[in-house]
């Protein structure tokens, strides 16, 4: 299934497995594609001549090990490794690989005015423990800098993102990313905010088979709030940021990306995009997106077809991404 691997070209993965009968797991395959391209590139093409044992045995070591750029100071019990080269920050921040004993974490580095209140956002949230929200595990300052400014938040690493797949996934896999974002949507109306981002390069592959985790809460925003900011306006349409509705349309406009692509880039209102996609026939991921902007029905009621509509096993146990959730307690 293409939630399996972090690239849809997953050669090197099974050329690897065939020659040591090791199966690599999510995040020793995101690491290998990161780092190693041209030992990829030289494996995809059958001009690799050296120890596929040696390349297992690097890539574990780099993830347990790795203090290449070690910057540890009394009271930080992180190493940080580099920039993560696929991962962009927003204006003033930036990604970086970090380790704690064997544990590798992505480093969210950034002004403490603007990391910090996503931490507080994140530890809010985590109360209600939902798998396709991501967790925050410390908010630590950045050892090498001059000033005190600066923090790291670190989180989970998570293997890729699905923006990397728009227009080139299976309905299955675009219905089960609907599903755990939905999840992580309820979430945050539970706690009174707007995610506020909610974009295919916020969905990223986890480590748990077919969960689908909403990363990124430097947009959220109290519901009701009507503050500026948001997702870009393609995700947005002409919805309000704040508004309850505002993440069920960058949702729907999400898995239209990840149906067909850009294809529709210049729809601009929800109105056209709903028409948009009457063009498109019908099929079930059609019908989830009307349903999303479909504002008659609650979240609640959303809630229960995904959870109940959309049996199979390529979706992740609804019970999994949210046990307690039911109608009284939206």
């Amino acid at each position: 299934m293409l939630l399996l691997y972090y690239f849809i070209e997953q050669m090197e993965v099974d050329v690897i497995r065939s020659k040591t009968n090791v199966s690599l797991t999510h995040l020793e395959v995101g690491y290998l594609q990161l780092n190693y391209g041209d030992l990829c590139k030289q494996i995809r093409q059958g001009t690799y001549e050296g120890s596929y044992w040696q390349v297992v045995n690097r890539v574990r070591n780099a993830i347990k090990t790795a203090t290449k750029f070690k910057l540890q100071s009394d009271g930080c019990p992180y190493s940080f490794d580099g920039p993560i080269v696929d991962a962009r920050g927003q204006g003033n921040t930036s990604f970086q690989y970090a380790y704690r004993n064997s544990t590798v974490y992505c480093a969210k580095i950034g002004k403490n005015a603007v990391v910090k209140p996503e931490f507080a956002i994140g530890k809010l949230v985590g109360v209600k423990k939902f798998p396709s929200v991501m967790p925050v595990a410390a908010l630590v300052p950045v050892p090498d800098e001059q000033t005190n400014d600066r923090v790291a938040l670190l989180t989970p690493f998570y293997p890729a993102s699905l923006v990397r797949f728009c227009g080139a996934i299976a309905d299955d896999d675009i219905l089960n990313a609907a599903r755990c974002t939905l999840a992580a949507i309820v979430c945050f109306q539970k706690i009174g905010y707007c995610h506020g981002d909610i974009k295919p390069a916020n969905m990223m592959l986890s480590n748990v088979d077919n969960v689908v985790v909403t990363i990124d809460f430097g947009s959220a925003a109290l519901v009701g709030s009507f503050a500026s900011g948001g997702t870009s306006d393609f995700y947005g349409l002409d919805a309000t940021f704040g508004d309850i509705w505002y993440d069920r349309s960058c949702l729907a406009v999400s898995l239209a990306h990840l149906k067909w692509g850009d294809e529709f880039k210049d729809v601009k209102t929800i109105s056209d995009f709903s028409l948009f996609c009457d063009g498109k026939g019908e099929c079930t991921v059609v019908n989830v997106i009307k349903m999303l902007l479909n504002q008659e029905l609650s979240i609640d009621e959303l809630w229960k077809f995904m959870a109940s509509s959309l049996d199979g096993e390529f979706y992740a146990d609804a019970s999994v991404l949210r046990p307690d959730l039911d109608a009284t307690d939206v």
